[in-house]
């Protein structure tokens, strides 16, 4: 095997592999995805790519990241749980090993990487499709009116991504990622016909957002609309102007459409209501959880209770409180599992970690990563990417990618 990799030409054996890691994700379980990146990890070793991570030292961006991770190596030595945090440190690799990989190896051709963003939003729409398929098969089996659709739960959210063991929050983040390629797909399309496709389908995507309910996707995706405002007034163009006024228009009142999808809207305006105990309820539920930080961060404000020990002290909370019950179920917010872990100290190396690569993309003016920046900062506040694989690989794979390999100014700097 060691012979045909090393016979095999390395940017498009690199460049398959990331093709097969990106379109896995939304593959039931893990087992394909972490096997492709296992194989990219053997393809970088056999090949002695290694040799080039000295180009970490010209790519600082990538030195945040080192500090990062190592603040999870740190949280070890005083962990309560070492084998759990042995888990979730192995659980993490990706950030750390896929940077490092694409920081050290030839970026990809401008064709590669328009294939790569054209497959990618290919295999989105396959998922999407799968999932809408089966959930109209199950409707059509209950013998339900249509409008029941529109109002019931059970075609929606969770009940409609669990044909591909995905959950909403991440099947929309990944949905989000394939919008912001479309984008640059659209741009580089000069055919009518094909940029008319390629809009339905971003429409399609749109729709598909409301019927899963995220609410932080779509509240992503208005900030993103209005940024783009702001840049077309600054360009005075009328004609646009009025498209994406548009766009942005219609979201709300298509919403307004789907019982279940008010609902869930309206709960993120009871979330600022005060509540008293503990309400049942995911805005509830969140309001409660910072209570509850509140009162763990006190113990150990510096350097946190230990890698890997939130949720367990999250647990002994929930029983000394009477709801054993929603033991497991944890703060949904990176930013407030990582101080409760690490501290100020991993928090703040956390926050260092994105406003850098924020500002280098200001800097270069990247707009497609400024974007994945501006989500997955959004999505970190109301989910705990960091503790599954699917959100490890999604944020750490494109992030490596569009940060060190899609617009690097130039080769190997070492080669």
């Amino acid at each position: 095997m060691i012979k045909v990799l090393n016979k095999l030409k390395g940017e498009k054996l690199y460049f398959y592999i990331t093709l097969l890691i990106a379109c896995t994700l939304f593959i039931p379980k893990y087992s394909i995805n972490s096997f492709a990146i296992i194989l990219l990890v053997l393809v970088w070793i056999v090949k002695r790519d290694y040799r080039y991570i000295g180009n970490i030292y010209k790519n600082k961006q990538y030195l945040v990241v080192i500090l990062f991770y190592f603040s999870f190596i740190i949280g070890i030595f005083y962990s309560k749980d070492i084998n759990e945090a042995l888990k979730i440190l192995k659980l993490r690799l990706p950030i750390l090993i896929l940077p490092l990989i694409y920081c050290s190896i030839n970026s990809f051709s401008k064709e590669q990487i328009n294939f790569f963003k054209r497959s990618f939003v290919v295999a989105t729409l396959v998922a999407c499709l799968y999932c809408q398929s089966n959930i109209i098969l199950v409707w059509l089996d209950s013998g339900e009116p249509l409008r029941n659709v529109i109002s019931s739960y059970k075609y929606t959210y969770t009940y409609l991504t669990d044909f591909i063991d995905l959950h909403p929050t991440y099947f929309s983040y990944l949905i989000i990622i394939a919008l912001i390629f479309l984008e640059s797909i659209l741009r580089n399309t000069l055919d009518r016909f094909k940029r008319v496709l390629w809009v339905i389908l971003g429409l399609y995507f749109l729709f598909f957002l409301i019927l899963i309910a995220s609410r932080i996707a779509i509240i992503g995706l208005l900030i993103i609309g209005i940024l783009k405002v702001v840049k077309i007034l600054k360009t005075r163009s009328l004609k646009k102007i009025i498209i994406m006024l548009i766009a942005l228009l219609t979201i709300i009142p298509l919403m307004s459409k789907f019982d279940f999808a008010v609902k869930r809207y309206k709960q993120v305006v009871n979330v600022f209501v005060p509540q008293k105990g503990v309400v049942h309820s995911s805005g509830g539920f969140r309001i409660y959880s910072i209570r509850i930080f509140q009162e763990e961060f006190k113990k150990a404000p510096v350097f946190g209770v230990g890698f890997g020990d939130g949720q367990k002290n999250l647990d002994n909370h929930y029983a000394k409180i009477g709801f054993p019950h929603m033991q497991g179920l944890d703060y949904h917010n990176q930013y407030i599992q990582t101080a409760i872990e690490l501290g100020l100290v991993g928090l703040l190396l956390m926050v260092l970690n994105f406003t850098i690569h924020f500002l280098f993309s200001l800097k270069r003016n990247e707009k497609e990563y400024l974007y994945f920046l501006i989500i997955t900062m959004l999505f970190l506040l109301v989910e705990n990417m960091f503790i599954r694989h699917k959100g490890i690989v999604s944020y750490s794979l494109f992030n490596a990618l569009l940060l060190f390999n899609f617009y690097k100014e130039s080769k190997r700097l070492n080669k």
